[in-house]
């Protein structure tokens, strides 16, 4: 067969991958968030129905480490100028005394003033890691909330009502959109984050539905391109494919 021909089928073949891994990728918001450093900011553009009742979030969470005095508290918001901080439409957040890990989701019983439902994801027997890369995901399908850690089901509690759905505001620009317990922000009980929190986030995602568990576990699957420490070099795979003396180099990724 003739050379030109094998080179380009695999050129073909790699090409197909390349389009595979693009579609099958995980939609990323916001990569290597380092909350010990003034707080980043996530474009509402770049948010699919922002506010859809039945969607899921993944994120990866580094904690360098824990202490009562780490100012961690909650450092992973969503929502918009009317529900922010503590009155996220979703938020996660550390307990102050021990390495568990809430989710709050701002649910209605159909009165005029929503409330918050907290879940434990961990807990005093199963603590969050600490300097370990964890994939964090809830997915909220009406009327349940599941929980899951490194791809691995948690739990789920039923929603007492319904999640809450707030109204988009006129102006697009001020929809929801995700913010951070970084260096400079507030704490839930209006202390001042001096030094930041010592969290790195990155792969943060966010679909505008539920996802299965097989799905959740396929994104932990996929890694986060990180080292077991805080930051390291990223993961990439290149093909080399030689016709003659001459050596050609596919990068995959």
């Amino acid at each position: 067969m003739n050379v030109l021909l094998i080179i380009l089928a695999i050129i073909i073949i790699l090409l197909g991958y390349y389009i595979y891994t693009i579609v099958s990728a995980t939609p990323a918001l916001a990569k290597n968030v380092d909350l010990s450093e003034p707080a980043v900011a996530v474009a509402n553009t770049a948010i699919k129905n922002p506010y859809s009742a039945n969607y899921t979030i993944g994120v990866w969470i580094y904690i360098s480490n824990y202490s009562q005095n780490a100012q961690i508290d909650r450092f992973l918001m969503y929502g918009d100028a009317n529900y922010k901080g503590s009155s996220s439409l979703f938020s996660l957040r550390m307990d102050k005394s021990a390495p568990i890990l809430y989710c709050d989701v701002l649910v209605t019983d159909g009165s005029k003033v929503p409330r918050m439902q907290t879940i434990p994801i961990t807990s005093t027997t199963n603590p969050f890691p600490i300097q370990k890369w964890t994939y964090v995901a809830v997915s909220i399908s009406n009327p349940y909330i599941e929980s899951y850690i490194n791809g691995r089901f948690i739990r789920a509690d039923q929603i007492i009502g319904s999640a809450f759905v707030a109204n988009a505001p006129s102006d697009p620009a001020s929809t929801a959109t995700f913010s951070f317990g970084a260096k400079g922000t507030k704490m839930d009980d209006g202390s001042v984050r001096q030094t930041g929190c010592p969290v790195i986030l990155t792969g943060l995602a966010r679909w505008d539905s539920p996802l299965s568990a097989g799905d959740i576990y396929d994104n932990y699957n996929k890694g986060n391109g990180m080292s077991s420490g805080a930051f390291g070099p990223s993961y990439h795979v290149d093909v080399n494919v030689k016709q003659d003396s001459t050596n050609y180099v596919l990068p995959i990724f």
